[in-house]
């Protein structure tokens, strides 16, 4: 007979039964099955467990950042500032008819923030004096890389204040302006013109311009998302009027440096008062972003290998988390849109290399907001495939599985078909830059995995 319609519905015909039935249900073994069928269908309940786990650093190679200082009710204190490189566009130059430097500033363009907007913020810029190492993780000391005695310019303002300069994602981008001196235009300059070959590129530009520490010192009560930063200096030249007669005196556009993706920028995050966040609980498990706390599940495969046999196939394993509503509304911090869900041990070469979900042995879980629920969906291939792994390297006992929930930035590219169906593909993941966090319900009736599996009995 044609077993794949047979398996098609006994599986629909068990799920239905499964979702009006009690989570009671230990097997329906062949009870279900037409007669002279070769497959037992069975199901059972395991309980995955949860804890919060400290995480004090995280790799964050972005040109995103987030600096200021925001005491929250929940989640406790986080400080957050960062160094990073200039880039120099090819379409950026000084005229050599220069005549003056007539202001210098350090524009730091934000889309979004966490805190008060009325409360007083203080922006500072320091000159690195060393370049700035390829070690992204956000546990960097700056202090190792500038003198913080020699501040380069300051600015203090209220973000209800600062005038809205466009938009990205319908959020409002704001520009804030750190007046510097003049003297560092002129030195700019002055190597624009002795050095031509400084502009060319990245690694020459790093070696007279080693890049900028941009910090707060003013104000508890505000954290900006930044989108972008630019060094800006405008000048003064001579030229010729329309007519060609006499020279005249204008104001040029400026000459700009951006960060952008060729070159380092380093965050530097630290996060204080987690200690209670981390207190073993049955009830409750956290997990806040940038760095910060996160939260491990252990899924019990050990309990699933006793159950579900060498010549059994696990069909289903449909998991979710429910967030803890009752507590996360005192929290400033808004709930991660995605999660990388990864083996503990994966994390870092993950990021590193620049790794894309799998699909099997990593995935991305999505928030949905109306339930407040992370959805895993269906994680039978995850189940299979380290049941498999482990058993073909004959584990005396097979471990439980560590994993971990980690707030990311999903970038994704639009493709359209030949019928104008349109779909998007992954083409980026980092961890996520924005002030996120979650407290989630662990209580065992909300940590429920059911397992449907499946065995072919003329299989071997």
């Amino acid at each position: 007979m044609n077993i794949k319609p047979v398996i098609c519905i006994l599986f629909s015909v068990f799920m239905l039964a499964f979702v009006a039935c009690s989570d009671t249900l230990n097997s329906i073994g062949t009870s279900i099955q037409p007669d002279g069928d070769d497959i037992n269908l069975e199901v059972d309940t395991f309980y995955v467990t949860a804890e919060t786990v400290m995480w004090d650093s995280i790799y964050a190679r972005t040109t995103n950042a987030l600096v200021g200082e925001y005491d929250d009710p929940v989640f406790g204190q986080i400080k957050s500032d960062y160094l990073c490189e200039f880039f120099c566009p090819k379409t950026t130059y000084f005229s050599d008819k220069l005549t003056r430097i007539d202001s210098v500033y350090l524009k730091v363009y934000t889309h979004g923030f966490v805190g008060d907007s009325l409360s007083p913020m203080g922006l500072s810029v320091y000159m690195a004096n060393q370049n700035l190492n390829r070690d992204f993780y956000t546990n960097v000391n700056p202090a190792d890389y500038c003198d913080l005695t020699e501040v380069m310019g300051r600015s203090v303002f209220t973000l209800s204040e600062v005038k809205t300069w466009s938009t990205v994602d319908k959020k409002p981008l704001k520009e804030i302006r750190i007046p510097l001196d003049t003297i560092w235009g002129r030195k700019i300059y002055d190597e624009w013109m002795n050095h031509p070959s400084t502009f060319t590129n990245s690694d020459s530009l790093r070696k007279f311009i080693p890049g900028i520490y941009v910090t707060t010192t003013l104000g508890r009560g505000t954290l900006l998302n930044v989108y972008g930063t630019t060094l800006m200096m405008k000048y003064s030249y001579t030229g010729r009027n329309h007519d060609d007669t006499v020279d005249s005196t204008y104001t040029s556009g400026g000459f700009v440096l951006d960060v952008a993706p060729e070159v380092i920028q380093l965050n530097s995050v630290e996060n204080a008062d987690l200690d209670g966040l981390i207190t073993p609980s049955t009830e409750k498990a956290y997990m806040k972003s940038p760095a910060g706390v996160y939260t491990e599940l252990t899924i019990p495969l050990n309990d699933i290998a006793n159950i579900v046999r060498k010549d059994t196939t696990v069909n289903s394993a449909v998991f979710k988390l429910t967030g803890f509503t009752d507590d996360e509304q005192f929290s400033g911090f808004d709930r991660p849109t995605n999660l990388l869900f990864i083996n503990k041990d994966s994390i870092d070469s993950f990021f590193k290399n620049k790794d894309l979900p799998n699909g099997k042995t990593n995935f991305i879980v999505t928030y949905t907001s109306s339930s407040n629920t992370y959805n895993f969906g269906n994680i039978s291939k995850l189940v299979n495939y380290y049941l498999d792994k482990f058993r073909e390297e004959n584990y005396a006992t097979i471990p439980d599985l560590k994993y971990v929930l980690m707030p990311v930035e999903v970038e994704t590219v639009a493709k359209t078909d030949y019928y104008g169906n349109v779909t998007y593909e992954t083409i980026g993941i980092s961890n996520t830059m924005a002030p996120t966090s979650a407290v989630l319900r662990i209580n065992p009736n909300y940590m429920k995995l059911p397992i449907v599996y499946s065995k072919y009995n003329d299989r071997y």
